[in-house]
This record gives structure tokens, sequence and C-alpha cells, in this order.
């Protein structure tokens, strides 16, 4: 993955997520709380892609919403499935990265 770009391609990280696994994962509560779901309704809203900054800029609230919104809800996606994590640089875990490879 290149620094350019913000999320590796699936050849390089591909978490297998199936769109069954993703439905049953969204009506979890404990996963998708009301903010995260919010936050899933905007990135679908804005167009599937966005940045917290482009988030921001689009619906307000403030950069750390979108950001510890998407990062707090990734982890708990990780602890429930156990799903490979991604490391754009050695030893940095991005949870971030499985709700961008849906």
């Amino acid at each position: 993955m290149s620094e350019e770009n913000w999320r590796p391609s699936k050849e390089e990280y591909d978490p297998k997520i199936t769109k069954e696994k993703w439905l049953e994962l969204l009506k979890d509560e404990n996963i998708f709380n009301f903010n995260s779901m919010c936050m899933m309704k905007r990135f679908l809203d804005i167009g599937g892609e966005a940045t917290c900054v482009d988030m921001l800029k689009e619906f307000g609230r403030c950069v750390n919403f979108y950001n510890n919104g998407k990062w707090q809800t990734d982890e708990r996606i990780y602890k429930k499935t156990n799903y490979p994590l991604s490391g754009h640089k050695i030893n940095v875990v991005r949870y971030w990265v499985v709700c961008s490879s849906a």
C-alpha cells in the first residue's frame, strides 16, 4: 500500500466479511449503536467513501465524532469476528479498515 492510498487494496487486505455477515453485524446493537448507525448512514449519503473532514463539511459535528466513532465501531467488529487485522505500517493496527472494505 502506498502512502498516498489510505487503505490497502483487496489483494493486500481482505477481511472476508460476507454481505450476510455485514447484515448480521448491522443488526447487533452491541456493535452498531445509534451514533455508529448514523455515521454509516452518512457514509452512504455521501457516496460510500469519505474522509472525516468530508463528513464534517457535509454533516457537521466534529472530526473526532467520525474518527473515534469509526475506530470504536471497527474495534467492536473485530472483537466479535476476529477478522484479520491490517497494518499500514509495521506494528500499527488499523481497525478502521474493516468498514472501509465492505
